[in-house]
């Protein structure tokens, strides 16, 4: 098992350790250089280990090396963090976690220390938050590992020296074998203790539907709690208008049943330069990728019509539909479901609203004119070939013992509001804050609703982002996301929330199409789309 996670470790950095870290080295020669200073000045074995693999994070996603230059923060001390917790304790992954939160805070406490960051650090710093406030970098003392966090994060601003001469990635093995959990992803409870089990929270949400103020309440306040601390909900309870029932979840999946010469026809640009349509559509299988899927993303003109269309905006085109000789009824169906999940997306916003002490209409304003999203999705079982040219260590993983293929990679969703109708097949996971992996139960009647990353900025943070995957399970898997977006010129800025960072405003669908141009289904559209730039106010 030590030799798994070992191979694990060599494969990140043989896939993306040569890329430039952005100060003449590569991201392998500043993880040496952490590593070798941290041993240099006698830290611990487990702190060696954290500044070796302290920017693993940036190895992990499929971004481009320069994402930084876009505006986009990758949260990489996150996604490390989660990620080396399957293997290690916190001695290791809690450094790690709080080496950037180390920067923002030395810059506000140590004279000196923001003017000697290189431009590409400070460029990042302004991206990962600021300077810390006081109150900030009073919190952020308090705090376990505090003094490792910024031990390690001074190896991190001293790990850019061009031409250094030092250790090589095996000469770690030794050390980061030491500090492996016991065995590796378990961890012994305390004595007279049991191990705390997590699980995806259930909410019943019928009380945001009713007339009693205390049972809508007692809703807001579960919502609250599944939002700040796992990001995933799964939601029962609701109105008849918004319950997909088996025999309309069947008449929606029925495009997958049409002929591949009618499938073609709603084919994206990228895939069928003769097309026109470049955002909606229908994207194929691809082999050789992470993620193996195929659907269609559908606009508001599904529900609205071409009054909603913008040709001069791929964000806002036309979605290509099935016609509907071909499949009778399908167009109305899925209308009526998009229209129903704008409407409980609305509610669950309103009550996100009041769990953050804010008036329940709040974000109406942004999603007037929105160009939420309806997908349609189909896993099925990996082929031989689909997994040409994908690391091993990456396609599978461990659950119970047992491997399973991935069929989703590990991802936060963009915008906001997610809510996915599952078809009764599991593999559906959720990442604990302690990077444990979370089954979403795929039940008969539910929802699952997780939250974006524009949500959990707009919010300070108090609405959590959420790391999911699907796993195989060898059944072939059908689902149906919808995403609730804000229209293109919503700008969003800072609310009102005590404690609440400044940020600088921007464009949803300027941020949008930055980011979702980097999935595998969208790549090679980034240049068809002209950014609106700075907001000059709110919108």
């Amino acid at each position: 098992m030590t030799n798994t996670v070992l191979m694990q470790i060599h494969a990140a950095f043989g896939r993306r350790g040569h890329e430039g870290y952005g100060e003449g080295v590569s991201q392998l020669d500043h993880a040496l250089q952490c590593g070798a200073f941290a041993r240099r000045d006698g830290a611990t074995p487990p702190l060696v280990t954290a500044a070796f693999l302290h920017d693993i994070g940036h190895l992990l996603h499929d971004l481009p090396q320069d994402v930084a230059d876009s505006g986009v923060d990758t949260q990489h001390e996150a996604s490390g963090s989660a990620w080396l917790s399957q293997f290690f304790g916190p001695e290791v992954t809690e450094p790690v976690r709080m080496h950037v939160a180390a920067k923002r805070y030395l810059a506000a406490v140590e004279p000196g220390y923001f003017e000697q960051l290189s431009e590409a650090s400070k460029q990042s710093l302004k991206l990962q938050g600021g300077v810390m406030t006081t109150e900030q970098a009073r919190a952020f003392e308090v705090e376990p590992f505090f003094a490792d966090a910024v031990s390690l994060r001074r190896w991190d601003e001293e790990g850019k020296i061009v031409g250094y001469q030092g250790p090589q990635a095996s000469d770690f093995d030794a050390v980061i074998a030491s500090c492996l959990k016991k065995p590796f992803g378990a961890v012994a409870p305390p004595a007279g203790k049991k191990l705390t089990t997590h699980a995806i929270p259930q909410v019943d949400v019928a009380g945001l539907f009713g007339a009693d103020p205390a049972a809508r309440a007692a809703v807001d306040g579960a919502i609250q709690s599944a939002a700040r601390n796992e990001g995933f909900m799964v939601i029962s309870g609701l109105p008849s208008w918004a319950a997909l029932d088996v025999a309309r979840r069947r008449q929606l999946l029925a495009l997958f049943s049409l002929p591949e010469a009618e499938i073609r026809k709603l084919w994206r640009w990228n895939f069928d330069p003769a097309r026109p349509n470049v955002y909606r559509g229908w994207f194929p299988l691809q082999d050789g990728l992470l993620t193996y899927k195929e659907g269609i993303d559908m606009g508001p003109d599904l529900a609205y019509g071409p009054s909603v269309v913008d040709s001069s905006d791929p964000l806002c085109e036309a979605t290509p539909l099935p016609d509907e000789s071909v499949l009778p009824g399908w167009r109305a169906v899925a209308r009526d479901y998009y229209l129903a999940m704008s409407r409980l997306s609305m509610a669950l916003m309103h009550s996100v609203a009041r769990g953050l002490g804010l008036p329940e209409h709040s974000f109406d304003a942004a999603f007037d004119g929105g160009i939420s999203t309806l997908r349609l999705l189909h896993y099925p079982l990996r082929s031989e070939a689909s997994f040409q040219g994908v690391a091993p260590a990456d396609v599978w993983a461990s659950e119970s013992g047992v491997p399973r293929y991935v069929l989703g990679r590990g991802h936060v969703d963009t915008g906001f509001l997610t809510l996915l109708a599952q078809d009764g097949v599991d593999g559906l996971q959720a990442q604990h804050l302690d990077g444990s992996w979370l089954d979403v139960p795929p039940r008969e009647g539910t929802l699952a609703v997780n939250f974006g990353k524009v949500l959990e900025r707009w919010t300070a943070g108090a609405i959590r982002a959420t790391v999911h995957r699907v796993l195989g399970s060898g059944r072939e898997r059908y689902s149906i996301p919808f995403f609730y977006e804000a229209r293109v010129d919503a700008v969003i800025a800072p609310l009102p929330i005590p404690g609440a960072q400044a940020f600088e405003p921007f464009y949803f669908g300027d941020h949008l199409w930055e980011t979702t141009t980097k999935f595998p289904e969208q790549r090679g559209i980034a240049h068809l789309r002209t950014p609106r730039g700075r907001p000059t106010a709110a919108a």
